[in-house]
């Protein structure tokens, strides 16, 4: 369960950190909703998050920055009006890919 619990968490990271075009050759094409797939992914390898810092040592920078980026997708989804683009040019999506590349790098390495 444990190495179960680290790969699904770096794949949701690894996920986050692609750009919409990069995700639309990786995803197949039945999926409609991408973002909400990859959201839900990550939102699911949050939820064992506990599990992964038990068996695993990560850097505080890192442990920051994913609680970041589920403060940030919470705020991005509960956000009403959202534009259309909003995934693609938004700040918030923007700075979610970053700060998931810059973890999903640290995890690649345990």
């Amino acid at each position: 369960m444990d190495v179960d619990q680290l790969k699904m968490l770096r794949d949701s990271l690894l996920q986050l950190s692609k750009s919409p075009e990069e995700l639309r050759t990786l995803i197949p094409n039945f999926v409609v909703d991408i973002e909400g797939d990859i959201v839900s992914d990550f939102e699911n390898a949050f939820v064992v998050l506990s599990g992964v810092l038990k068996k695993h040592t990560l850097t505080y920078e890192s442990i920051i920055a994913i609680l970041e980026i589920n403060n940030m997708i919470s705020i991005a989804m509960t956000t009403e009006d959202v534009p259309d683009d909003f995934f693609t040019n938004s700040y918030i999506w923007t700075e979610i890919r970053k700060k998931a590349a810059q973890v999903e790098e640290e995890l690649r390495n345990l």
